[in-house]
């Protein structure tokens, strides 16, 4: 009787495909690939543009790094279409309009709630070329903005910890992460950084709910522009020109200060509103995975992804 033995190469391919496999090790690749990329992006953009350092450019940079780490994690190493990651065709433009809407209403929430307390006063009109131009340029910086984040934060960190660890410790680990890449801005605070966890919350428990990034893209981008060129507000630490100019006066631990609105009560409050608004739906939905360490998923699967 004779013993089959399994070829060496025949061995080290088996070892490699079980080691891609591991979510670990593709998270470990997209984090290391990610400043690969936008290093490389960034030089080739020195070549395009005459000044790298306009919020447009620095942002096209940003998301052209972002989508390439994604393309190669996703179809190279898990061979994966990208609407199993949350890019679904399906209704893209009206779960993108969603998204946009939410985040809207829950900006113009904060807004109203600090002009109602005597907080926030407009006391001018951009009405010249050269506001709509800068709205335009800040607005296409800021969907760049919320696709390079979404892209980093949802579709790889929280997606390949979730498939080790489980929803729940994904969306903490990743919201934490979310702060930390936020924390580095002279203006930064404890209380910045308390509402930029719950925030990545937030947007955490809505792609869990959903399973679709263009809801989250669309939520990301309006929560910003709608803080920031629209209402007038510091966004995270920076001021951008808008279409109004506003004083913002009152209690920081309202208002957010020099960081801004994300750094303030009201912001906190909405975000916790929809966190549990998401996260009912996500367990629901049958949304709430346990990973691999912790067994199998439980419950139905909606395979086409929430809203989509």
């Amino acid at each position: 009787m004779s013993l089959e033995t399994e070829p060496p190469a025949q061995r080290q391919s088996s070892w490699l495909a079980r080691a891609v496999q591991f979510p670990l090790t593709r998270l470990a690749a997209a984090l290391v690939l990610y400043p690969v990329f936008l290093s490389v992006f960034h030089s080739a953009g020195r070549l395009v543009f005459s000044r790298l350092d306009s919020l447009l450019a620095l942002k096209l940079v940003e998301a052209s790094a972002a989508i390439t780490d994604l393309l190669v994690v996703a179809l190279v190493m898990e061979r994966r279409p990208l609407r199993d990651l949350g890019f679904r065709g399906k209704q893209a433009f009206r779960v993108f309009f969603l998204g946009t809407a939410s985040g809207g209403a829950l900006m113009s929430v904060v807004f109203f709630f600090m002009a109602l307390a005597g907080w926030y006063h407009v006391t001018g009109m951009g009405t010249g070329a050269r506001n709509w131009l800068d709205f335009g340029s800040i607005s296409v910086a800021l969907l760049l903005a919320a696709v390079a984040e979404e892209i980093v934060f949802r579709a790889l960190t929280f997606r390949l910890l979730e498939e080790c660890a489980g929803s729940w410790l994904a969306l903490v680990t990743s919201s934490v992460y979310f702060a930390w890449a936020h924390g580095h801005y002279p203006t930064s605070s404890p209380a910045s950084s308390a509402g930029i966890v719950m925030a990545g919350l937030m947007l955490g428990l809505a792609y869990m709910a959903t399973r679709n990034l263009w809801f989250v893209i669309g939520l990301h981008w309006s929560w910003n522009i709608f803080q920031g060129p629209i209402y007038g507000a510091p966004v995270s630490g920076h001021q951008l020109h808008g279409l109004i100019n506003v004083t913002i006066e009152g209690p920081e631990r309202w208002t957010g200060g020099a960081f801004g609105p994300e750094a303030g009560l009201p912001v906190l409050a909405v975000c916790v509103v929809f966190a549990i608004v998401a996260a009912t739906a996500a367990v629901r939905n049958g949304e709430v995975r346990n990973g691999k360490w912790f067994g199998r998923r439980k419950g139905p699967r909606n395979r086409d992804g929430g809203v989509a």
